[in-house]
């Protein structure tokens, strides 16, 4: 089993996200360039010398808009930021998609859903 760093953040009308704690679980600091797709509904980063983002200087990460659209992540939506070290990239699931992974999981251990 390997760790992993969860925060929830909301998606500003720039698309924006704060994800300080972590882009620090990943070691991305300020400058570095992130490549952004989306995977079955979910935003996923991995550091990239030729990505299209790049870490603020704040901590932050202005998910591509392309991405934003085909995930539908508008402003004010909010989004788990799930950085898993191991595999070296973050993945952000909206909020809404906890039901879903809850109920697949429910499913898997006591054979039913909430």
């Amino acid at each position: 089993m390997y760790a992993i760093a969860i925060a929830i953040a909301t998606a500003d009308v720039r698309g924006r996200v704060s994800a300080r704690v972590v882009l620090d679980a990943l070691g991305w600091m300020a400058e570095t360039r992130i490549a952004m797709r989306e995977q079955c509904g979910l935003v996923v980063a991995i550091a990239d010398v030729d990505g299209q983002a790049a870490v603020s200087a704040l901590g932050r990460l202005q998910l591509p808009l392309p991405v934003r659209r085909r995930c539908r992540l508008d402003a004010g939506t909010r989004v788990l930021r799930v950085a898993d070290p191991s595999r070296a990239r973050l993945v952000l699931p909206p909020v809404a998609s906890l039901e879903v992974m809850i109920n697949c999981y429910y499913a898997e251990v006591f054979g039913d859903t909430l």
